[in-house]
């Protein structure tokens, strides 16, 4: 009703002040109207003026209030803390300008973190923020810079004991909604064990990071609660260091010999030339090419190809470790309302994404499997001779290579990005890289703490892949003499590495698997180290992958029944649901005895594998039907071969992405499910180009170097085996040599076996075929 009013008086004084100009000055109406705007708008502008200054003037007057109260105890801090002469002076001038209002001032109060909403939830950050702090910048009188904004990181945590032996947050914690919020507290408290409180300080960059940590100290002893300062953080240019010229110098050169050597194949396609023509040094040249390495990844399996299924196993092993990493290393402080997360962990279902740290087990047991099948394969024709520092030392350097490449690249970390929770996620792995290279580059990572482990997501897996990949010459070498004795010498080892890690388990009373529910944070890291790291602990799959391999190689073709095939397949999926789901105790806070939990942890791997074993042979002997038609597809086959890149490069994705976040994640499992993609579509296009420039063409020459001499080998082998044929038809003239099929099988004992068909009949009278064998014993009759 007033806004109408005023409407109406607005428009009749227009016309009255219309009119009287008109009448004096003779002015057009457009110029009328430009001169009351005008007018108007100067009033608003004054109104405008004015009520800023009067709100200026009361936040003056809040802030003499705010500090009033505040700075006595400031000060006291400041000078038990016996910071430095100039970190004292910027804080003056600091709360000084406050009171008055300057813009700096305020912005450098407005960026410091405040109290967050939804504590009682689990809500426990409240980050500040973080990038207009850094854009402060304190003039002297003669505009040069004087301080700059500075953001410190604060942890803050209550005293707590040492352990959390009986907090889950499986546990459903059943509280009285009439009870005191002191009794609700006692009961959630043991959320601390697991998280604490986050904040972000703006500070003049005068304060050094000593200063503010000895600030910390004497706030920590008077409000009675733990608080650390990890780190504080300034703007600065990006400086490149030493490892950074070394990666773009590595890159470059990597770079100008894949150009040169897709140059060389557009040329020789053009010209239409052939292999035979390419000399040692062109081979080597086109490992490099972009335009075959491309066309390969690319393009799918042959169909001659058995193993092609592990393509597809791959791809959807890389997928579920990253899922189940994306769950798992949700940093909780900042989380908003991780309670939901803790709820989850009452589902049943929710188990594929707790025990997802099984997903690591069909790697092992796919190496075992491509170790067996390509040595026994090829060790006949080598007559049982391998070289053994040649079998370590092509997977050695094949490893290291892309191992080089990973850390190169997280150094670039720093260059390309920066955020709140830098110090807590990126920092300390940075660090480990520069202190304990020297063990990933050795392979020894898996047996020291996953704390000190440079990239450790990755650097204690290739570890453990190489020393398993290093010992399986023995067990291969005497299922090469004997498949009676090295089946059972394998099986043994097996078991034995279900000995050792119910053995450990049980000694150092450790949790059955990494289990993320558990509010002991000591007990869950000395599991990852004692256990999870182990070679023995994955040893299990890794020679049920051996045996497996055996299988595919000497039995070809097995033919299954209807029953015989569904009975495997609900074999294979109880126990892919017994290893997966039967930590649900656990997980929900009602633990097992210690026997109880040693069993199930020296058994739900070596189960786990022997369930995806079955999937593998099923699908290679064509038992498989629509997995094997789905693990096969073209589809999976470009994901299965940057399958090993993703799984290097994936943790440097999700460790940027977390340390760089500006504000917190509110917890849900679609947000995650977004988080996942993203990071899927990340890490695939960094692998991308990392796979064309190095892991193919190191791929590559390592065929070109070494597999040439195997064929070589196996030729000679071939023709000598023909010779041996020919003469023993000549020897037996009864034969008929155009009915001789001379097909040539390696036996168990490494003796070669001649199968030579002719027609001969039985007591019967029927035809049958009768066999001819065994090269070394001077061509004598069965």
């Amino acid at each position: 009703m007033y806004i109408l009013i005023l409407r109406i008086i607005l428009i009749f004084m227009i016309i009255c002040t219309e009119h009287d100009i008109k009448a004096d000055t003779k002015m057009t109406s457009s110029n009328v109207l430009q001169r009351i705007f005008s007018e108007i708008q100067y009033s608003r502008n004054f109104h405008t003026i004015r009520n800023y200054t009067k709100m200026e003037n009361s936040m003056s007057e809040v802030m003499k209030v705010f500090l009033k109260y505040t700075l006595p105890s400031v000060t006291d801090i400041v000078d038990q803390s016996s910071v430095s002469n100039e970190c004292i002076e910027s804080l003056a001038r600091y709360f000084s300008d406050l009171v008055n209002v300057r813009s700096w001032a305020m912005e450098m109060f407005d960026a410091t973190s405040k109290l967050p909403s939804g504590i009682l939830e689990g809500t426990l950050s409240e980050l500040g923020s973080y990038d207009q702090c850094l854009d402060i910048e304190v003039p002297f009188q003669n505009k040069s810079i004087e301080f700059q904004g500075q953001y410190c990181g604060v942890k803050v945590n209550q005293i707590l004991p040492n352990t959390a032996e009986t907090f889950y947050f499986g546990y459903k914690q059943k509280t009285n909604p009439l009870s005191s919020i002191g009794k609700f507290v006692q009961d959630m408290g043991s959320v601390f064990f697991y998280s604490n409180f986050r904040f972000g300080l703006c500070v003049p960059s005068k304060c050094s990071l000593p200063d503010m940590q000895r600030v910390a100290v004497e706030v920590a002893k008077k409000i009675k609660m733990q608080i650390l300062i990890p780190e504080c953080y300034t703007k600065k240019p990006v400086e490149l260091e030493t490892i950074h010229i070394a990666v773009i110098c590595a890159v470059g050169v990597l770079l100008v010999l894949c150009i040169a050597g897709s140059c060389f194949e557009y040329y020789s396609l053009k010209e239409h030339s052939t292999e035979k023509k390419k000399g040692k040094a062109q081979r080597v040249l086109l490992c490099f090419s972009l335009i075959a390495n491309f066309s390969h990844l690319i393009a799918a399996s042959e169909r001659s190809d058995k193993l092609k299924v592990l393509q597809g196993m791959k791809a959807l092993t890389i997928a579920w470790i990253m899922f189940g990493h994306n769950y798992a290393w949700t940093n909780f402080p900042l989380a908003r309302r991780p309670k939901l997360l803790t709820d989850a962990y009452q589902k049943l279902e929710f188990g594929l994404i707790l025990n997802s740290w099984l997903s690591v087990e069909p790697f092992f047991l796919m190496n075992g499997l491509v170790a067996s099948y390509t040595v026994l394969k090829v060790l006949p024709a080598l007559k049982g001779r391998i070289n053994v520092p040649l079998y370590i030392l092509r997977k050695y350097f094949k490893i290291l290579l892309l191992l080089l490449l990973t850390i190169g690249l997280a150094f670039f970390m720093p260059v390309v990005s920066s955020g709140p929770f830098w110090y807590d996620v990126v920092d300390p792995e940075l660090r480990n890289c520069r202190d304990n290279w020297w063990f990933s580059f050795l392979f020894i990572s898996n047996w020291i703490s996953m704390k000190k482990i440079c990239i450790s997501p990755v650097s204690w897996f290739i570890s453990t892949d190489l020393q398993l990949h290093s010992f399986s010459i023995i067990p291969l070498y005497v299922l090469y003499k004997s498949r009676k004795i090295g089946v059972l010498f394998t099986i043994c080892l097996v078991i034995a590495s279900n000995m050792a890690i119910g053995g450990t388990t049980f000694m150092y009373d450790l949790l059955p698997f990494i289990q993320m529910s558990c509010g002991d944070k000591q007990k869950i890291q000395e599991t990852i180290d004692y256990v999870h790291l182990r070679p023995y602990t994955h040893a299990g799959p890794y020679f049920i992958g051996v045996l497996l391999g055996v299988i595919v190689l000497d039995y070809k073709n097995i033919k299954l029944s209807v029953r015989q095939n569904v009975t495997g397949w609900i074999f294979s999926i109880f126990l892919a649901l017994t290893a997966l789901y039967g930590g649900h105790n656990w997980n929900v806070g009602n633990p097992e005895g210690p026997l109880v939990t040693a069993l199930f942890a020296a058994m739900h791997r070596a189960t786990f594998g022997l369930s995806v074993a079955w999937v593998a042979l099923a699908c290679i002997t064509g038992n498989g039907g629509p997995v094997n038609m789905m693990l096969s597809s073209p589809m999976l086959a470009p994901a299965g071969k940057l399958t090993y890149m993703i799984f290097m490069l994936h943790s440097l994705t999700f460790w940027v992405r977390a340390a760089s976040v500006r504000e917190r994640l509110y917890v849900s499992h679609y947000n995650l499910m977004y988080e996942y993609i993203g990071s899927i579509a990340f890490t695939v296009l960094l692998s991308l180009p990392c796979h064309l420039l190095l892991e193919a063409p190191v791929s590559k020459l390592d065929s070109l170097l070494f597999n040439e001499k195997i064929k070589e080998n196996e030729t000679k082998e071939e023709k000598k085996e023909n010779l041996q044929v020919n003469l023993f038809t000549q020897n037996y003239p009864q034969i008929d040599a155009q009915s001789t099929g001379g097909v040539i099988e390696s036996s168990s004992d490494g003796t070669k076996n001649i199968y030579i068909n002719y027609p001969n009949t039985d007591d019967n009278g029927m035809s049958c075929h009768k066999t001819v064998i065994r090269i070394e014993s001077n061509f004598q009759k069965r």
